[in-house]
C-alpha cells in the first residue's frame, strides 16, 4: 500500500500527503490511474483522523495530481507529471479557494506570541476568560472606535458594539429593527446569508435595482415610495456578489434620499481597511440613520471572531 512520509513539525498533514502524491508521480513511484488505498486505511496507516485524508485527497485533486469516484475510490492522474509542489505562502495554501473571502496571507505568528505576552503579564487577565459587558469590553471599544474613525465614522465608544464577527452584528442589527412579515430593501443581487436571516426573523427582501455603477438611487426611491419600507441593507463596498463600490456621487444621492425618507442603513462594510478609503461610508454620511457594520476579522485574520 502506497504510504507517505509525515514528519511531524513539517506543515500540516494533509498537505504533507497532497506533497507527497505530487512528489511520487514526479519520480514514478505513481504510476499514471494507480489505485490510492481508501482513506480510512491510509488513516489508520499513519494513526490520523479520516478527515485528515480526506483533506490531503481534496487538495491533491485540485492540484490535478489525483482524480476521485464516488464509491470506486481514488487514482493517480493520468496527465502530466506535476512540476514542483506549489509553495504555500505565509499563512495558507498557495490555491486560491474562492468559497471564502479571507485577507491576503500574512505572518502574524510574532506578534500574536508578543500579544498573548503583554495579556499574561496584565494583572487582570484572568478576567478575559469569565463573562464581559454585553456590548464589549470598554478598552476595547474605545480602541475600535479610532479603528472606525479612520473610515470616517465618527463613532464614540458608547455607540459601539463588539460581536463575535459581522454575522452576528448583522443578526443583531436584523432582529432588533424586523419584525414578522416587514419589508426590508436591499440590492436586487445580494450577500446570500440574508435570506436565512429572512426565513428566521419572517421577513421579506424587497430587490431595488442595481446597475454597473451599484445601488440605483432612483430605484431606491421608488421602492421607497411604493413598499414604505424603512430599512435598507447595503454593502456600498466591495459589494458581494458583484464587487462593486459605489461612488462619491451615488453615495451622496442615496443618503439624500434615505434622509428624507427617514430610512434606516444598515452598511455591511466588512472588506474596508482601517485606512480611509476614497469614498466615505453611509456610517459618515448619515451617522444618526446608519448601522455601520465592519469587520477585524475579515481584514486580518477569520480566526480572531
Amino acid at each position: 500500500m502506497w504510504r507517505p512520509i509525515i514528519v511531524n513539525g513539517a506543515g500540516p498533514v494533509y498537505r504533507q500527503i497532497a506533497d507527497a502524491i505530487d512528489a511520487d508521480r514526479r519520480a514514478d513511484r505513481l504510476a499514471p490511474g494507480a489505485r490510492l488505498p481508501t482513506m480510512r486505511d491510509l488513516a489508520e496507516t499513519l494513526g490520523v483522523t479520516v478527515g485528515t485524508v480526506n483533506r490531503g485527497y481534496r487538495l491533491a485533486e485540485r492540484r490535478g495530481s489525483i482524480v476521485m469516484h464516488v464509491g470506486r475510490g481514488s487514482f493517480v492522474a493520468e496527465g502530466p507529471r506535476p512540476f514542483a509542489a506549489p509553495t504555500a505562502v505565509a499563512a495558507g495554501d498557495s490555491e486560491v479557494d474562492l468559497s471564502f473571502n479571507r485577507p491576503p496571507a500574512v505572518e502574524l505568528g510574532g506578534a500574536l506570541r508578543r500579544v498573548l505576552a503583554d495579556i499574561q503579564r496584565e494583572a487582570d487577565a484572568h478576567s478575559l476568560l469569565d463573562y464581559g459587558p454585553a456590548q464589549g469590553r470598554a478598552h476595547h471599544r474605545e480602541v475600535f472606535a479610532r479603528w472606525a474613525g479612520r473610515r470616517g465614522v465618527a463613532a464614540d465608544a458608547e455607540r459601539i458594539i463588539v460581536t463575535t464577527g459581522a454575522q452576528q452584528a448583522l443578526s443583531v442589527a436584523i432582529g432588533t429593527l424586523t419584525r414578522p412579515g416587514d419589508a426590508v430593501m436591499v440590492e436586487s443581487l445580494t450577500y446570500p446569508g440574508l435570506k436565512n436571516f429572512a426565513r428566521l426573523f419572517g421577513f421579506t427582501l424587497l430587490p431595488v435595482e442595481i446597475d454597473d455603477e451599484g445601488l440605483d438611487p432612483d430605484a431606491f426611491e421608488a421602492a421607497c415610495e411604493a413598499s414604505g419600507s424603512r430599512l435598507l441593507f447595503c454593502m456600498p463596498h466591495a459589494h458581494n456578489p458583484t464587487t462593486r463600490t459605489l461612488t462619491g456621487e451615488r453615495r451622496h444621492r442615496i443618503a439624500e434620499v434615505a434622509a428624507r425618507r427617514r430610512v434606516l442603513i444598515i452598511e455591511g462594510d466588512v472588506y474596508a481597511r482601517d485606512t480611509a478609503s476614497t469614498f466615505e461610508p453611509f456610517g459618515a454620511l448619515l451617522p444618526d440613520q446608519t448601522i455601520h457594520i465592519t469587520s477585524l476579522s475579515k481584514t486580518v485574520a477569520p480566526g480572531l471572531r
